[in-house]
């Protein structure tokens, strides 16, 4: 604009209201305002979600067929089968232990090997107790490495 001898500013972007007004545009505008707000809550959910997922998913079904047994030395059992989901980059040993101090002996079909990073297991897992000890109509199972607990009914006569 110099090189024609005009006002600079002559040719530009303006809304109607700004050349009738003579008024400069607000920096701060409210939809891109409420745009970013909405990006930073959902950016923030998906990292609650991610980051806060148990480390190894456990379910816990009960064996069709007979609701308990009867053992040899005169304890009962229940089998269960338990599906174990990995979802961590290292493997995690298999132990269980029952919580509450419940007189409850826990077996398992194949604990002994670890649970390879994003694996999934069956196990069967048979709780026995003595019934004249055990009371009680839920047990609290744990893994020992994640702290997982699952908290399984058991039946008895």
């Amino acid at each position: 604009m110099k090189s024609l001898k005009r006002p600079l500013g002559l040719i530009r972007t303006a809304t109607h209201h700004e050349l009738e007004t003579g008024q400069k545009p607000r920096r701060l505008r409210p939809r891109p305002v409420l745009y970013g707000l909405g990006l930073v809550t959902l950016i923030t959910v998906l990292v609650m979600v991610v980051g806060g997922r148990d480390p190894v998913q456990i379910t816990v079904v009960r064996q069709p067929g007979a609701a308990y047994s009867q053992m040899p030395d005169g304890k009962l059992a229940n089998l269960f089968q338990v599906r174990l989901v990995n979802r961590r980059d290292e493997a995690i040993p298999l132990n269980f232990t029952v919580l509450n101090k419940a007189p409850v002996v826990v077996t398992c079909s194949s604990c002994n090997e670890p649970l390879k990073p994003y694996e999934e297991r069956r196990l069967l897992v048979v709780l026995s107790f003595d019934q004249q000890v055990f009371k009680e109509h839920r047990v609290a199972l744990q893994l020992d490495a994640t702290g997982s607990v699952s908290e399984i009914p058991i039946i008895h006569p």
